[in-house]
């Protein structure tokens, strides 16, 4: 014979326990999102194509005033794409990929206080 008072009181038990940890999950998300400034980083966005040849346009966004170098890496070589100081909003950074042997590449975006890396692959 079921006891159905008991178990209302072991479904009301866990629908509290439930209802206290979504809380929980709630209030450290929104305590997450104001921890993380997000004018303290630039956003490097992928690019479209799968296999890339001849001139390649990066594009990234910054919110602030800041020094950004934009490399590529094949293992353990490095090819400077672009290294200055660029002014807040969105920049398209173009590089001729002429000169390089085809493979898989990693472009990589450095600012003071992060680093970006996507990989690519270039066919000319």
């Amino acid at each position: 014979m079921i006891d159905y008072p008991l178990v209302i009181k072991l479904l009301s038990v866990s629908l509290v326990i439930l209802a206290l940890i979504v809380a929980y999950r709630t209030v450290l998300m929104r305590w997450s999102r104001k921890s993380i400034l997000t004018e303290d980083f630039c956003e490097l966005y992928t690019l479209e194509k799968v296999v890339n040849a001849g001139e390649i346009s990066f594009y990234l966004s910054t919110q602030k005033l800041r020094n950004i170098r934009l490399s590529l890496w094949s293992g353990d070589e490095e090819f400077l794409v672009q290294e200055r100081t660029f002014e807040p909003g969105g920049h398209i950074v173009r590089f001729n990929t002429k000169d390089l042997k085809n493979g898989a590449y990693f472009y990589v975006l450095k600012t003071e206080n992060q680093e970006v890396r996507k990989r690519l692959i270039i066919q000319n």
